[in-house]
């Protein structure tokens, strides 16, 4: 086995641009792996029943699946708890912490930033891994990246239970479709019932949205857009 001696080499070895070692990475150029091109809709409830509007929601995606000779690649039931910090800056500047972990999933901690005031469907998304971490670990870290800068974070929690497809479709490639119920837990204990449509696999923005612009048409969900985050709607207490 040979040795690695030389520094700039050891760096590339572990980082892959040793140029870049040093410099603040450049956010505008992101590649789609760390963005996001989703859309979230309102789930109805049919006669006070927050699951009648999921059910319904299941009935059709089977229908629009059949339809446009789609296969289903993976179908996965999920429950977990997200835990959030938000850090404003200002109107336009905040980001957007999470810790998820549950029953099923894998321990995960998101980072979120938005490209375009007051929407969320293109953003950054940047997911680490953080299996084998002690979760005291992960949450005292959070607190303290969360507070450096001298702003105080929005902090809450929500429990997640719903379902998520992965879909292979002919046309618009891979999508993944969810279907979810949030209940708030602290500060805020609203429960309400949600669709996401995502596109994956994608390497133009214009090609995520159309299949997003499909799925959401087939599905007849364009009157029940959602333009505000999770951490919008359930984050209204400040710890």
């Amino acid at each position: 086995m040979s040795s690695i001696t030389d520094g700039a080499e050891l760096v590339f070895h572990v980082l892959g641009q040793p140029e870049t070692l040093g410099l603040p990475y450049d956010l505008g150029r992101i590649p789609p792996k760390m963005q996001e091109v989703e859309r979230k809709y309102t789930l109805h409830a049919i006669n006070g029943h927050n699951d009648g509007g999921s059910l319904r929601f299941a009935s059709k995606l089977d229908r629009l699946i059949e339809e446009r000779r789609a296969r289903i690649v993976k179908d996965v039931p999920f429950d977990g708890i997200d835990e959030y910090y938000i850090v404003k800056k200002s109107d336009n500047e905040q980001i957007t912490l999470r810790y998820r972990a549950g029953s099923n999933r894998m321990p995960q901690l998101t980072m979120k930033f938005q490209f375009v005031q007051d929407d969320n469907e293109v953003r950054g998304e940047i997911n680490l891994d953080v299996r084998g971490t002690e979760p005291d670990a992960v949450r005292a870290f959070l607190t303290a990246v969360s507070r450096f800068g001298g702003y105080k974070p929005q902090q809450f929690a929500v429990r997640q239970t719903g379902h998520f497809w992965v879909i292979k479709d002919p046309e618009v490639g891979t999508v993944e479709v969810v279907s979810y119920k949030v209940a708030g837990i602290n500060p805020n204990n609203a429960v309400r019932s949600f669709a996401e449509i995502e596109a994956v696999k994608w390497d133009e923005v214009e090609k995520a949205i159309q299949a997003l612009d499909t799925y959401e048409k087939g599905l007849g969900l364009t009157e029940d857009r959602c333009h505000k985050s999770i951490a919008d709607l359930f984050g209204s207490g400040v710890t």
